[in-house]
C-alpha cells in the first residue's frame, strides 16, 4: 500500500475530515503502530501522509483470511 494522504483515506472510507473522526479512527491505529506518519517530526505538515507499517499488513493479511474463511 502506497502512502496517502488523510482526507483520501476518510474519503474512502466515506467520513468527513474532520479532527474529531482522525481521533475516533486514525489516531488509534497510529497508537498501535498499524499506520505510521511517512514525517512523524512534522505532524500537522500539509504534505503529511500515513502508511500501513509490517504489522499493520500482517494484521490485515490476517482479516483477509478470516473472512475468506466466513464465506
Amino acid at each position: 500500500m502506497t502512502a496517502k494522504k488523510r482526507t483520501d483515506l476518510f474519503e474512502k472510507l466515506g467520513i468527513t475530515n474532520h479532527s474529531s473522526n482522525r481521533k475516533r479512527y486514525l489516531d488509534p491505529l497510529l497508537g498501535y503502530g498499524w499506520v505510521e506518519m511517512l514525517y512523524p517530526d512534522r505532524k500537522t505538515s500539509p504534505k503529511q501522509m500515513y502508511q500501513t507499517t509490517a504489522s499493520g499488513k500482517r494484521l490485515l493479511k490476517l482479516l483477509m483470511i478470516s473472512k475468506k474463511g466466513r464465506d
